[in-house]
């Protein structure tokens, strides 16, 4: 589903840049023609993939020396890659998302950029996706250098049909990572393997009815562990297989129970699945449910007893989903709920509470 806040922009530029630079050669980002082929995309991926910078400076000091012996025109085709990058992502400016791809080509590149930065995109696209730009850029290459390859073979050459390709070529490579045919490319295959926010941005793009606008994993899998229930299963046995088929499965038994088109980070939805942002793969819910128990500490007002308070009311409506009955009721009175369920006990370092799961059986 596309989200109600989605700028129609970002799914407009995606179908005008495979239309012209994979099913053709021409340049999206400015008016050069014919420079968006093969022999170009191979020379990005020896630059980039073949010939990373492990250091510590930051991406755009690497990749400007990594490709500092290569053409104006190869520069200009890795630099769709980064525009790409940033492209769907709503927590960036269209300036932001220029300047990105003007600090690696040049400020003479100012004026010869065409109007394709969009101010927002189809939502935030986490911490991963920024502080894994170097894989996510390299996933992309690899994927759409691949993707090239076989237009010819695979007899492509619609925008549509091209989408289906890359919408099956991104499953395979996550879903049957080691014994997929899709591609013989290994330096794709590793790629794959990466948690990786544009896997699933690029499933959305090329199918917004069947891929939710989600970018980070760990957000599906929690809507995943919260919602179960609504697909008449006892524990969260083979949801794994599809996560994106369970997730499509999961709004839509949202739609019918709650009466209404839902999107997973509308306020009140977002709030009975996501305890918030972290840097890790793991979330507090699964680590608590690991260690059964947890201690926030620090100096006062470093927000431990709000951090402890959304950890418990987690915790309950968790136990409170594995009776799907509940969930309508849950959304009515989740206030109440919690306020009968949690009991705080401070101290002057540590904050300890307590909460029951009754509504659970």
């Amino acid at each position: 589903m596309k989200p109600s806040w989605a700028k129609q922009d970002v799914y407009d530029h995606f179908d005008a840049f495979l239309k012209k630079s994979i099913l053709n050669n021409d340049s999206y980002i400015t008016d050069n023609p014919g420079i968006f082929s093969i022999d170009k995309l191979n020379a990005c991926v020896t630059a980039f993939v073949d010939n990373p910078d492990t250091g510590d400076r930051n991406f755009d000091a690497k990749s400007k020396d990594q490709f500092s012996k290569t053409s104006k025109d190869v520069q200009e085709v890795f630099a769709h890659f980064i525009w790409l990058w940033g492209m769907p992502a709503s927590d960036m400016t269209s300036s932001g998302k220029k300047g990105s791809v003007i600090r690696f080509l040049g400020d003479e590149y100012n004026d010869k950029l065409t109007n394709v930065f969009v101010d927002g995109g189809i939502g935030s696209a986490g911490q991963r996706h920024k502080l894994n730009k170097p894989f996510e850029i390299s996933y992309l290459l690899l994927l759409f250098r691949d993707v090239k390859s076989n237009l010819q073979t695979k007899q492509i050459n619609d925008v549509a049909t091209l989408k289906k390709y890359v919408e099956a070529l991104c499953r395979e490579l996550y879903y049957n990572n080691q014994t997929t045919t899709a591609t013989r490319d290994e330096k794709l295959k590793k790629a794959g393997k990466e948690f990786l926010a544009l896997h699933h941005i690029l499933l959305h793009l090329c199918d917004s009815d069947k891929y939710e606008a989600i970018a980070a994993q760990k957000h599906k899998d929690a809507i995943i562990n919260t919602f179960f229930s609504l697909l008449d299963k006892e524990n969260t046995e083979g949801l794994w297989d599809d996560i994106d088929k369970s997730i499509l499965a999961i709004r839509k038994k949202l739609d019918e129970v709650l009466g209404y088109e839902v999107s997973f980070y509308d306020e009140d939805i977002q709030d009975a699945w996501n305890f918030g942002e972290s840097k890790d793969d793991v979330s507090e819910v699964t680590l608590f449910e690991y260690k059964k128990a947890m201690v926030f500490y620090g100096p006062p007002g470093t927000s431990k007893t709000h951090s402890a308070t959304r950890l418990a009311e987690l915790l309950i409506t968790k136990q409170y989903f594995r009776n799907k009955q509940n969930i309508k009721k849950y959304f009515e009175n989740s206030d109440k709920i919690f306020c009968e369920h949690i009991h705080h006990c401070n101290c002057t370092a540590i904050t300890i509470i307590r909460f029951y799961c009754r509504y659970a059986h």
